[in-house]
């Protein structure tokens, strides 16, 4: 069913949109498909209420986009300034352009929903929005997100980092106070640098590729055939195997894992300090 496809799965909303922010377009559907099965309906009553239901579904797919163009807009201006020649401000700049092609795309479907008077109009103008954003829409989205969330980590991480330093430093001061003995938090203090070190790699790995200068298309065939065959001279077909690209996203949220369990580690520690030291 296409209205049922329209709302596809980009990052923001698979992986950040509330249930809550969803449970429009999911009751729209739920209310269609009441509809196409409501046996009490038929002629031109059931035609009507299935289109009201179908524009329904259109009408909350497009608030929801808007909604998440309309955040990201904002993460987008909320980011650090950077040099007018950087890879950062080229990124910036490209995809403020794509939210702002996307509001213009959604504003005229809108408009388009007065002109929809019968269910094969619904069913054309759904199929039309779901390709776009099957096409268009979620690839640009995910990788903005990416982008946008790519900051915000790296200033969690570096955080981490000096909290985990404050501690060792506070450990370490009543140790040698005779407060505590010595090395009793040194797994936990190792595990933490550990979590917070991979934290750190795995970020930089996903800066590399999100900031990643697209190569041309021939040298791409060029540089991977040689690393496959390890000559110069060669064609595509000599290529066997490629190596699937890392999702930048899945980089990232490995981070803040990373991150969060070294928090976990923080909150341990400080249990265990108000045993050690005999406090409430």
């Amino acid at each position: 069913m296409v209205a049922t496809g329209i709302i596809g799965t980009p990052m923001a909303l698979a992986a950040e949109t509330p249930v809550e922010l969803l449970k429009p377009v999911t009751d729209s559907v739920s209310q269609l498909i009441q509809i196409k099965d409501d046996s009490s309906l038929s002629g031109f009553a059931k035609d009507e209420k299935e289109l009201e239901a179908r524009l329904n579904i259109v009408k909350d797919v497009l608030k929801l986009s808007t909604d998440e163009i309309a955040k990201l807009q904002e993460r987008l201006k909320r980011l650090p300034l950077f040099d007018d020649k950087s890879r950062e401000k080229i990124l910036k700049t490209e995809y403020q352009k794509s939210l702002d092609d996307f509001s213009i795309y959604y504003a005229d479907v809108s408009k388009k929903l007065d002109n929809v008077k019968t269910n094969d109009d619904a069913k054309e103008l759904a199929e039309d929005l779901k390709n776009y954003r099957d096409t268009t829409y979620n690839p640009e989205i995910k990788k903005i997100a990416n982008f946008t969330i790519l900051f915000y980590a790296a200033d969690i991480v570096k955080t981490g980092k000096a909290r985990l330093n404050k501690i060792s430093e506070d450990i370490s001061r009543l140790e040698k106070l005779g407060y505590l003995k010595t090395g009793v938090f040194a797994d936990k203090l190792k595990k933490a640098k550990t979590l917070l070190d991979d934290a750190d790699k795995l970020q930089q790995e996903a800066a590399a590729i999100i900031l990643a200068v697209p190569k041309e298309a021939d040298e791409t065939v060029a540089t991977v055939t040689e690393q496959a065959t390890g000559a110069t001279n060669t064609t595509t077909d000599e290529i066997k195997i490629v190596e699937e690209p890392k999702d930048p996203g899945d980089l990232t949220s490995q981070s803040l894992k990373n991150v969060k369990d070294t928090y976990d580690i923080f909150l341990q520690i400080g249990k265990d300090l108000k045993k050690y030291l005999g406090l409430k």
